[in-house]
């Protein structure tokens, strides 16, 4: 199952793309990447 992440490039969305990965599941990021982190985690 895939999930939709809004604003995943921010502190809360990035851990919940990381965490949602960790356990399993594919992740879809949308962010227009005016702030957060643009480098991608692992």
């Amino acid at each position: 199952m895939s999930v939709l992440i809004v604003s995943g490039a921010g502190y809360i969305g990035s851990h919940v793309n990381m965490y949602l990965n960790r356990v399993g599941y594919d992740t879809v990021v949308v962010d227009n990447l005016c702030k957060g982190h643009i480098r991608p985690f692992r």
